[in-house]
């Protein structure tokens, strides 16, 4: 079968993690580095609610806006990698996910109960109702896995980087010795994320 190529996409969505913003440094430097080398791709960063399904219809509206979905590419950091896998199953897109939290429904039920956004400052609860929604997005095995390319750091203090890799054995991996969660020096993988954004899919 003779490769199909796709448009590139032109519109960029950064997806934050849990207890994030779209002031996260990763956000801020994937918004740097795109004014600096590709001025004509957009980049949006929605807010997004604590809610599951409510920051799911959020970005899937802001999607669904754009003139072509094949103009659109996903990065999600954390949590956000978790709704950015589930988005681009359900729209076929291409999809990057940092240091990705894929089973947040484990991870976040030591945060029920009032937390506080680091950035924002807003005070807010974590029920169990988010933690079944979580569970209801899940996306066990992705119908494209060549279009999902996790980036991960093994020195990650929140999450097992091998668990990305048993969930998405087929999909390409930048495996980095070291790190964190926040991802150390995310500047330097920048290139390549954007890259395999906007370079045409294949079939």
């Amino acid at each position: 079968m003779s490769a199909i190529k796709m448009p590139h996409p032109q519109t960029l969505i950064y997806l934050h993690g849990f207890n994030s913003s779209p002031q996260s440094r990763k956000a801020t430097l994937c918004a740097a580095y795109l004014a600096a080398h590709h001025p004509d791709v957009k980049l949006l960063v929605p807010t997004l609610p604590i809610d599951p399904l409510s920051a799911v219809a959020e970005v899937a509206k802001i999607i669904e806006e754009q003139s072509l979905l094949s103009h659109v590419g996903l990065i999600g950091s954390s949590l956000g990698g978790y709704y950015a896998l589930y988005l681009a199953e359900r729209y076929g897109l291409k999809a990057v996910l940092v240091n990705p939290a894929l089973m947040p429904y484990k991870l976040l039920v030591d945060y029920l109960g009032i937390n506080v956004n680091q950035y924002t400052g807003m005070t807010y609860e974590l029920q169990p109702r988010h933690i079944d929604d979580l569970l209801s997005l899940q996306t066990k095995a992705p119908s494209l896995p060549k279009n999902i390319f996790v980036v991960t750091q093994t020195g990650d203090e929140v999450l097992p980087y091998q668990e990305a890799i048993t969930l998405l054995p087929l999909s390409p991996f930048w495996i980095q010795p070291g790190g964190d969660h926040a991802f150390v020096d995310f500047d330097c993988v920048l290139p390549a994320i954007v890259h395999f954004l906007l370079a045409p899919s294949r079939i």
